[in-house]
């Protein structure tokens, strides 16, 4: 897999950046959605828990709850309102929640790339 190595990993299927301030969806998520057609977003300013359900995506193959990587103050990327098909077209290019951390040590909880891969195998392919 091509799972980048700068960002941490949820069994979820979100990835958060080194320094907490950006999350997204993994490419094992995208590839489950199938094209994106609609995100509900937070609200921006919600302070969410780490693993807390924040939002929704509609793909064309199955829907997904999305939930903060870490806590935190979130704000939504406003562009995917109306380009949602940019979150499954590109995953990692994708910021989907701008996040002002609450706890930066939360990250250290979460998976690396390798680990991540390696927990990915163990699951049904999309």
């Amino acid at each position: 897999m091509d799972t980048p190595t700068d960002r941490r990993y949820t069994k979820t299927h979100e990835w958060v950046t080194l320094d907490g301030k950006t999350a997204g969806i993994t490419k094992y998520q995208a590839d489950h959605l199938g094209t994106c057609s609609a995100a509900s977003l937070p609200s921006s300013g919600l302070n969410a828990s780490a693993g807390q359900s924040v939002g929704s995506l509609t793909g064309s193959r199955h829907n997904a709850t999305l939930h903060s990587p870490i806590g935190g103050s979130l704000d939504r990327n406003e562009w995917l309102n109306d380009h949602p098909g940019d979150i499954t077209g590109n995953p990692y290019g994708t910021v989907v929640l701008n996040i002002n951390p609450s706890n930066m040590s939360e990250i250290d909880s979460l998976m690396v790339a390798d680990k991540y891969d390696s927990y990915v195998k163990t699951l049904p392919m999309p």
